[in-house]
């Protein structure tokens, strides 16, 4: 039952979630810890005319203009301090 609820409740929060994202007027996206993309807002979509599945993963970086030298990156994340540690995300 617990479970359940949780699950709903997690289910819930994303859609709001996403449907903020959909409508904020700025190129959004969300990655994994390894980079892979895994999400970008209706905005960002409709800004490069590729489709979700074309830019997941790392295909965002194949829409970018043939001038870019070199080829579109990310930089690492800077390690964050959490109860006096050192995490990187």
């Amino acid at each position: 039952m617990a479970v359940t609820r949780y699950r709903q409740g997690l289910l819930e929060s994303e859609a709001s979630f996403r449907m903020l994202a959909d409508v904020t007027p700025i190129l959004a996206w969300m990655s994994d810890a390894h980079k892979n993309f895994t999400y970008f807002n209706a905005r960002w979509l409709q800004f490069t005319g590729r489709t979700l599945k074309k830019e997941s993963g790392s295909g965002w970086t194949k829409g970018g203009s043939p001038l870019h030298e070199p080829p579109l990156t990310l930089p690492s994340p800077l390690p964050l301090r959490v109860g006096g540690e050192e995490v990187t995300p």
